[in-house]
């Protein structure tokens, strides 16, 4: 258990640091939700837009971590020769690819409660 915490921390670090998951994960679904909310409050009157949207935009996050998170971190650790050094590590492929699908989780939940709370200031 205690590789599996040392792999999630550094998984975790790895994606705070990096700028394109900040960026993408929650700057850009933030600036879509304003930007869909505010094109289309005026058109529906009387509805609830931003929760309808909100849901859409957390959907795309949803999508965006799951790819982002598993996909790409793995290809670019077998691209500069990181997988390789992590195989010689007394690691089995279920610890590392579970790290990396709960640093995925938890990344995807923070991005919800940032929408979530960020979508409660248009109620």
């Amino acid at each position: 258990m205690s590789s599996f915490k040392t792999l999630f921390k550094l998984m975790f670090h790895y994606d705070i640091r990096d700028w394109s998951t900040l960026v993408f994960t929650f700057l850009f679904p933030i600036a879509l939700l304003l930007a869909l909310v505010l094109s289309f409050k005026s058109y529906v009157p009387g509805v609830d837009i931003a929760s309808q949207i909100s849901a859409n935009v957390i959907a795309f996050g949803a999508a965006y971590v799951g790819i982002f998170a598993g996909a790409s971190h793995l290809a670019l650790w077998r691209e500069n020769g990181m997988l390789q050094t992590v195989r010689n590590f007394p690691l089995s492929w279920n610890v590392i690819i579970l790290s990396q699908a709960v640093v995925g989780i938890v990344v995807l939940l923070a991005q919800a409660v940032v929408l979530v709370s960020w979508e409660s200031l248009w109620e």
